[in-house]
């Protein structure tokens, strides 16, 4: 395999030191029997990190393989850093075919995309129109006032699995786990608002925003009046036909509900030819996707313009800070066309391998994605540990992550304590799971890495977290 490049110096190969090892407080062990928590399994480990091996003084059933939630994207991204230069930056082009004449463009315009899954993101450094824009400008620039042909959007450069094959059918179709595709576009996403104004009915559809050529949303949502959002989008990569179940609130008179696009090539497709013709350049064709059996013929087509993303270190703050699924499982499919395929298959068997030559015990771990969305994905607490260790003096991955009581995911988490602002954290949030896991700051001058993951509570989450809160004022001195 070709020889990794690391985002900070070279790692000595180093286990965790049990010698410091102190008996864990009895509240702890008290939580542990608590109502909710009795047949909850419950993994932790506190290691203080010095210039040599780190210090284990706190742990709790530390080997346990556990279910980690988005406490996964922590190896994702350590992976990304490490194995790519964290400066790099994903390409989308714009290509042209055929003859012009008199400003008419006789073929297509092809926008081929390498990966970037920040392309109109909300979570982007650029404005949202702005790659849209710079596609028009471009093409008002080369003269053209019409398209005869198609808008295609090309995301080939990644043909296999638009999502992760362990993925539940309740989560595949809604926003926060949409399909992935070499040519991505505003986050894979869009948004269902919903007439909830009469109270006791069943809630209407009011609008598609935006606009998904040719989908059809069968609503199935309950008549009745939710103090909750239990509300979901059931469909499939490149399946049109989507269902919405459950219930939403009437506490407003509109509702929104978020979609996966099916196919986000097309879609990106779409939402430039909808650009352009609101530009004044009249599109004769339609906006298609490669994956419909067009093949671009290259050879003949011109480059005419070239979007670089931002880079990758970015990227993984964005993954960690706001715990973006589609950011993740990005970094790892960057990881596989590097050094494999391009497959999700070959990006996991690197990163395992990137692991193991760490020094990082990876036999209680099992990885079926990069976000940490499938249920059958496992780590140990030790783990962690041993890669947050292990990740320490690599600024870009240290900064990835959100601060305590401030930033994305913990910003109410240890607020008004001594750790506001003396934590950084990776959260790890699904039914059967609350996870915490990152770096704190400890009173006496140390750096403490710490891991706490629950599997199965039977708890209020909020619940859970407010002793996690608390169990980690007590670890951390």
């Amino acid at each position: 395999m070709t020889k990794f490049w690391f985002c900070c110096a070279l790692f000595m190969t180093s286990f965790v030191c049990n010698a410091q090892l102190r008996k864990l407080p009895a509240e702890f062990e008290k939580w542990l029997t608590s109502k909710g928590m009795r047949h909850a399994t419950v993994t932790m480990e506190v290691a203080q990190l010095t210039e040599k091996d780190p210090q284990v003084i706190y742990s709790y059933d530390n080997e346990r393989s556990v279910q980690p939630a988005s406490v996964m994207k922590l190896v994702t991204t350590a992976a990304a850093l490490s194995l790519l230069d964290p400066k790099t930056t994903v390409s989308t082009e714009v290509y042209i075919t055929g003859e012009m004449e008199e400003g008419r463009l006789a073929g297509d315009v092809i926008i081929k995309g390498y990966g970037n899954a920040l392309l109109s993101s909300s979570r982007s450094l650029f404005a949202r129109e702005s790659f849209a824009n710079a596609v028009t400008m471009t093409l008002k620039k080369e003269g053209i006032i019409e398209v005869t042909g198609d808008i295609v959007g090309d995301g080939t450069v990644l043909r296999h699995n638009p999502v992760s094959s362990e993925w539940t059918w309740e989560d595949m179709g809604n926003h926060y786990a949409p399909p992935i595709s070499g040519l991505n576009y505003g986050d894979n996403m869009f948004e269902i608002v919903l007439n909830t104004s009469r109270k006791g009915q069943k809630p209407s559809l009011f609008k598609i925003e935006p606009m998904v050529d040719g989908l059809s949303i069968d609503n199935q949502l309950l008549d009745k009046d939710y103090a909750f959002d239990s509300a979901y989008v059931y469909g499939a990569p490149y399946q049109l036909n989507m269902t919405l179940l459950g219930a939403v609130p009437h506490r407003l008179p509109q509702f929104t509900v978020k979609g996966a696009v099916p196919d986000p090539a097309q879609f990106a497709a779409s939402r430039i030819k909808a650009s352009l013709i609101r530009s004044g350049i009249n599109v004769k064709g339609q906006a298609i996707s490669a994956n419909d059996g067009y093949k671009p013929e290259f050879g003949k087509a011109r480059l005419i313009y070239t979007h670089k993303s931002e880079p990758l270190s970015f990227v993984a703050k964005q993954t960690n800070v706001y715990s973006v699924n589609l950011l993740a499982e990005m970094l790892l499919r960057q990881i596989a066309l590097k050094y494999g395929d391009g497959t999700e298959t070959a990006g996991i068997a690197i990163v395992l391998d990137f692991l193991r030559k760490e020094g990082i015990d990876t036999e209680g771990m099992k990885m079926f994605d990069g976000c940490g969305l499938a249920p059958a994905d496992r780590v140990t607490a030790r783990m962690i540990v041993e890669l947050l260790a292990k990740m320490h003096s690599c600024q870009d991955f240290v900064g990835s992550l959100a601060v305590a009581g401030r930033t994305g995911t913990v910003y109410s988490f240890l607020k008004n304590t001594r750790l506001e602002g003396k934590a950084r954290l990776k959260t790890g949030t699904t039914k059967a799971v609350i996870a915490y896991a990152g770096y704190a700051e400890g009173t006496d001058g140390h750096t403490y890495a710490v891991t706490i993951i629950v599997n199965n509570h039977g708890c209020v989450s909020s619940t859970v977290r407010k002793n996690i809160e608390k169990m980690m004022l007590l670890l951390i001195p």
